[in-house]
C-alpha cells in the first residue's frame, strides 16, 4: 500500500473527482451489490460474479464481456479496499494531469489489451504450465491499479511516496517493485492467470506512456515468462519424442 506524502508522516489526499471517482463508485457498487444479493440468493450472486470474471478460454468468445468486466468482479474486503485507495490516489493525479479522456482510454486500453494479451498466451500455453489451464480466470482492480502504479512511476520516476506508513521511496522502485511482486506471482504464486493479467496490464502502460527503469522492469518480466513457456513447450516436445 503506497501513498503520496509530502513529509515523514502527512499524506496529501487527492480530490475525489472525475473518471476517478466513477470507477471507484462502479467497483463500490458492484461490490456491494453482489454481497447484498448473496443474501438473498447465493446461487444468483455467485452466477453474477462469474459472469464478470475473465476467463482465458472464453474471453474472445462468448463471455467477451468479460475483458471489460473483471475490474468489478470483486477479490474480498481488504483487497479492494486497498486497491481502491491506491487507484485513487495514483489515478487521480494522472487524471489532474493528463485529463479525464486519457484516464479513461487509458484504463480501458490496459484493461482490455492486457486481458487479450494474457488470454491468448493462456490458449497458446494449451495447460502445459501449471496455473495456466484453459478455464483459469481473474478478478479485481489490482491489474488496472499496477497499470496507473507504472504510468505514475514513469510519469513521477524521481518523486517520494509514503509505502506501507513505514518508509519513503521514490515512485519509479515502489512501481519496479510492484512488477517484481506480479512476477513471482506469475512464476511461483497460486494465481499465475492473475499475475500474468496484471503484468500485461503493466506492460500496456510502458508502451502507453514511455520506457525507462520500469519498463524495462516490464520487459524482463515479459522474457522470463516467454523463457519458462518455452522451456515448458520443449519438455513436451521430449516426452513426445520419447514416446514415439
Amino acid at each position: 500500500m503506497a501513498f503520496r506524502s509530502n513529509g515523514p508522516i502527512s499524506l496529501v489526499l487527492p480530490p475525489f473527482r472525475g473518471v476517478t471517482r466513477r470507477i471507484i463508485l462502479m467497483v463500490l457498487c458492484a461490490y456491494l451489490g453482489l454481497a447484498l444479493l448473496g443474501l438473498f440468493s447465493r446461487e444468483l450472486a455467485g452466477t453474477l460474479h462469474f459472469l464478470l470474471l475473465l476467463r482465458a478460454d472464453k474471453s474472445l468468445h462468448p463471455l467477451i464481456w468479460g475483458l471489460v468486466t473483471y475490474p468489478f468482479a470483486g477479490t474480498g474486503l481488504l483487497s479492494e479496499a486497498f486497491a481502491l485507495l491506491s487507484f485513487w490516489f495514483f489515478g487521480s493525479v494522472l487524471e489532474d494531469e493528463r485529463g479525464s479522456l486519457w484516464l479513461t482510454e487509458f484504463f480501458l486500453a490496459v484493461t482490455i489489451g492486457g486481458g487479450v494479451i494474457a488470454s491468448l498466451l493462456t490458449q497458446v500455453s494449451n495447460g502445459r504450465i501449471p496455473g495456466l489451464e484453459p478455464m483459469v480466470t481473474a478478478e479485481g482492480l489490482w491489474p488496472a491499479v499496477l497499470a496507473v502504479l507504472v504510468a505514475y512511476g514513469i510519469v513521477h520516476a524521481e518523486e517520494q511516496v509514503q509505502f506501507n506508513f513505514l518508509f519513503s521511496l521514490k515512485a519509479k522502485y515502489l512501481a519496479a517493485i510492484y512488477v517484481l511482486f506480479y512476477l513471482a506471482s506469475a512464476l511461483l504464486g497460486g494465481d499465475r492467470f492473475g499475475g500474468l493479467v496484471a503484468l500485461c496490464n503493466a506492460h500496456g502502460t510502458a508502451s502507453w506512456v514511455s520506457s525507462g527503469l520500469v519498463g524495462e522492469m516490464v520487459c524482463v518480466a515479459e522474457f522470463l515468462l516467454q523463457g519458462e513457456a518455452q522451456a515448458r513447450g520443449k519438455e513436451v516436445q521430449g516426452v513426445y519424442a520419447q514416446a514415439w
